[in-house]
């Protein structure tokens, strides 16, 4: 199967040839196999992992929320980020990480900025598993 992961400011990954691909959901994790069923789903920010066509070795991205659409043996990821090992600023995550952990520490924040903050969190972690 071909896998196209898409961010608003580039394109990721262009029709890489797959043979599995786990990828965070709302609901947990789902694993794509060649010729699933045509589905659509929305994505939260993880870990997304897949295994490259002719190939034993997983390779990994940190993918902030999104949509998910399989064709059968087209997938396509939209997502708001997309982040490879290489590209990551780890000490920069880190540091941003524990600003964040602090802001949520402050029991007067609205609900709103609370959420906003736990995505934020949710993502910087996903990050820091690569």
């Amino acid at each position: 199967m071909r896998l196209n992961i898409f961010t608003p400011e580039k394109t990721i990954l262009e029709n890489k040839e797959c043979q599995e691909l786990l990828v965070p959901s709302v609901k947990g994790y789902l694993g794509i196999l060649p010729l699933h069923a045509p589905l659509v789903s929305l994505l939260t920010a993880g870990v997304l992992k897949y295994l490259p066509k002719n190939s034993e070795k997983w390779e990994s991205l940190a993918l902030g929320w999104g949509y998910l659409e399989v064709q059968l043996e087209n997938v396509r990821i939209l997502a708001e980020s997309a982040e490879t090992k290489e590209s990551l600023d780890r000490a920069k995550t880190e540091k941003d990480l524990k600003k964040i952990l602090l802001q949520l520490e402050d029991i007067r924040l609205e609900p709103s900025q609370r959420e906003k903050l736990e995505k934020q969190k949710l993502l910087m972690e996903s990050q820091l598993e690569l």
